[in-house]
Parts: C-alpha cells; structure tokens; sequence
C-alpha cells in the first residue's frame, strides 16, 4: 500500500501541469520514470489516467484529475484528524463551503470563527449546489451556507 499511496501523492501534484514532460520537471522524476509509475498505477488501478494517444502530447484523462483531487482530500482530512489527536480534540481549522451569493456571508464568518473561535485555518470554497451537497454530505466540508431552509 505505501507505493500505491507514493504513486498517488506523485499523482496529485503531477495533474497540476499539462503534460507529462512538464509534470515530470516539478515532482522529481525523469520523464521515462515518471511514465512508468504511472503506467503501473493504471494497471493496479485498471484506469487510464494518461492520454499517450498523441506522441508528445500526452494529457491526463479526467478520471487522472478527480483521482488526484480525492487523494489530496483525503490526505488533508487524515492530516485535520492527526492533528485534532494532538491537540486535544480542539478544533483548529474549519472548511466551509457556500453557493457564490452567500460568498461575502462566508468569508465574514469565517474571519469571525478565525479570531473568536481561535481557529489557525479557515478555508472558503464556492460550489454549486448540488457539489457543495454532496461534498457536505461526505465529509468534505465541515459547514455550508445554503439558500435553502
């Protein structure tokens, strides 16, 4: 499992560049190397997660994007968990998400959490509807602004 969670953490900062040849230039790997752990990566996955239909070209297939950004949800979640053990329980940051009308209700409030609540992280995401449900009701997000009742 620690080379699947390796060769998802080069993932997750890999879709963040175009290409593979411009990706392999910022996580560390040779672009051959690079292509290999991910060509293994499908295999254990049994998806295409790099296009290489174009020589030269290659670009990340959506299914390589939502893999990385659930990665990267998870390891963040499993790092607000740790440290939620190492200080007591107490809350230290807060994830809120809200429709782009309640936006400037959002950031008020969290600048509000942020100073009264004592909290060291505050991040605002605005989503649609039915993403910033969805994402609520997996955990994602620890409180919404909504329009409705």
């Amino acid at each position: 499992m620690t080379s699947l969670s390796y060769a998802l953490s080069l993932l997750s900062r890999a879709v963040a560049f175009r290409n593979l040849s411009s990706a392999s230039l910022h996580v560390g790997l040779s672009q051959p190397q690079l292509s290999r752990l991910i060509a293994k990566l499908e295999a254990e996955l049994g998806m295409e997660l790099l296009d290489r239909k174009v020589k030269r070209k290659s670009n990340w297939t959506p299914q390589a994007i939502q893999l990385a950004e659930l990665f990267t949800q998870n390891q963040r979640r499993l790092e607000n968990s740790i440290r939620s053990l190492q200080t007591n329980q107490r809350a230290r940051q807060i994830h809120i998400g809200t429709l782009e009308g309640l936006a400037e209700v959002a950031v008020s409030m969290g600048h509000t959490l942020f100073k009264q609540a004592e909290l060291k992280l505050v991040y605002v995401d605005v989503f649609d509807r039915s993403e910033l449900e969805g994402k609520f009701l997996s955990g994602d997000l620890d409180l919404i602004l909504n329009d409705r009742f």
